[in-house]
């Protein structure tokens, strides 16, 4: 009991050492890039988020990804829980957003101001797969590595630290409503995942959250052009 205990402290320390290298490498990637830099985006988030986590649960913690929050295998009650949370939470972020005009605080990207096809492609097919790759970093392999040890509600502490510093190091200006709405998202996810212990169902709404802001900035800049 002691020798896995030892264990997975170890995996906890390597979990909190890897999502620095991880969080500094996008930051050294990213931050020369102009006009969005949408493939390097993809590609970065793909092998940092995504492949590097998957290379070091498999070949060093040896373990199944589905400990990590990675699984398909959810029932129906995991899937009502998502739709019902998840609808009610995205209906009252939607309400707020433009009740009180929040998306005038959240930077607005080239891309709205190009072509419309361009537009749809990053939100129906490169926005959804970085949101995933980004759920299963944060919410499977750091979030389930602090949980093992600290448990959950404290893992979920590690999670926002983390987070924080990745939101500050992204190279954006930064903004306090942003932030906070960026906090408020993440404590619901959070607590979506540790109801339903899957990253795939907390990613569908992260990206309707994140389809939500889109477009209505870019509804909104329709209107002034």
């Amino acid at each position: 009991m002691k020798a896995k205990i030892l264990n997975k402290k170890n995996q906890f320390y390597v979990t909190l050492l890897i999502s620095v290298i991880i969080i500094g490498l996008q930051w050294l990637l990213m931050r020369d890039v102009k006009t969005n830099g949408v493939w390097e985006w993809l590609l970065s988030s793909l092998f940092l988020f995504f492949i590097l986590p998957i290379i070091v649960i498999k070949f060093y913690f040896k373990e199944n990804l589905s400990s990590f929050h990675l699984s398909f295998n959810f029932g129906l009650r995991e899937i009502l829980t998502t739709l019902i949370s998840g609808g009610i939470f995205i209906g009252i972020f939607l309400l707020l957003m433009v009740k009180f005009s929040w998306y005038e605080n959240f930077p607005f990207s080239d891309f709205y101001l190009g072509d419309k096809n361009v537009f749809l492609f990053i939100c129906f097919l490169i926005s959804p797969l970085v949101i995933f790759f980004r759920q299963f970093f944060f919410l499977g392999f750091l979030l389930k590595s602090a949980e093992k040890v600290v448990g959950a509600w404290r893992g979920v502490i590690i999670f926002f630290i983390f987070l924080f510093l990745a939101f500050f190091i992204s190279g954006k200006d930064f903004s306090v409503v942003v932030f906070s709405l960026t906090l408020f998202v993440n404590i619901f996810l959070a607590w979506l995942v540790l109801r339903t212990r899957t990253v795939i169902l907390t990613s569908l709404v992260a990206w309707i959250i994140s389809m939500v802001i889109d477009f209505t900035i870019f509804y909104q800049i329709s209107l002034i052009r």
